[in-house]
């Protein structure tokens, strides 16, 4: 099991056990998890920033690392056919 599925068990322990209250550490744990998943779902760091409320890109980028393939998929755009719009003759 990896740092995060531990992570989202652990949250998903402490909502579930029948206490009627989450803790700071859960909800930051919560938190984490909504984040790194955003990332490793394909959702862009800005808008994950926007999402957390971070008011600086640099506290968002502890998730980048979960998405290694984006500069691939950055680059692989690039293969893709641009779109010509046909004009009717008129």
């Amino acid at each position: 099991m990896g740092k995060d599925e531990y992570l989202y068990a652990m949250a998903l322990r402490a909502l579930f056990d029948g206490r009627n209250s989450v803790s700071i550490s859960d909800s930051m744990i919560l938190r984490h998890t909504f984040a790194s998943h955003l990332v490793m779902k394909g959702v862009d760091l800005r808008t994950v920033a926007k999402l957390m409320g971070h008011r600086d890109i640099s506290v968002t980028m502890r998730y980048a690392h979960l998405a290694p393939d984006h500069l691939q998929a950055a680059v692989d755009v690039l293969a893709q056919p641009i779109p010509v719009e046909r004009q009717s003759a008129g």
